[in-house]
């Protein structure tokens, strides 16, 4: 099985130390709990909001650490640190210039439940063969998250910005970009 993880941004522990976010530790947690031997994982292209570590590697790194079977897993990612911010629609399009023959693969495709539907709308826009939607339920964790990502912490402005992405995401993918 080949899985594609989307990012959900970077907090900062108590050694001042860029972590995944409570809501991409909990997709990762999830992702452990299912992954099988000789499972593929990508973790797409995301952003390192400044903290020198980017999201996708974050990501890699505490999926590592949290996998007991993680020697007989294939782990993919991009070590790219983008200057701008890296959006949805953008980490499917990333994901797909590094990896090209992912998007003719039968994949699963894991992503917070709020992000869900836009995670697969985008990912489906630039071509990914989507064979199964992995929603994953999270609980709100109190923490110091990336600033850029405020709205984390309370579900009714998630759900908003989540509604004014999609809107932002369909009118590129179906009038300005050639994906």
């Amino acid at each position: 099985m080949k899985y594609i993880v989307v990012p959900e941004g970077l907090s900062i522990n108590s050694k001042q130390t860029p972590i995944p976010s409570f809501i991409f530790r909990q997709i990762i947690e999830y992702l452990s709990l299912i992954i099988k031997k000789n499972d593929e994982i990508y973790f797409a292209p995301a952003n390192s909001f400044g903290l020198g570590i980017s999201e996708q590697v974050a990501g890699k790194n505490y999926f590592q650490e949290i996998c007991e079977n993680v020697n007989e897993i294939k782990i993919f990612y991009v070590s790219i640190c983008s200057k701008g911010y890296i959006d949805t629609l953008g980490n499917a399009t990333l994901l797909k210039k590094q990896f090209p023959k992912l998007s003719s693969e039968n994949i699963d495709l894991i992503s917070a439940n709020m992000h869900s539907k836009r995670a697969f709308f985008c990912f489906k826009s630039v071509g990914f063969n989507i064979r199964k939607l992995h929603k994953v339920q999270y609980d709100i964790v109190n923490e110091k998250i990336v600033r850029r990502l405020w709205y984390y912490k309370y579900p009714k402005f998630h759900r908003l910005y989540e509604v004014m992405a999609f809107i932002k995401d369909f009118i590129n993918i179906k009038f300005c970009s050639n994906r």
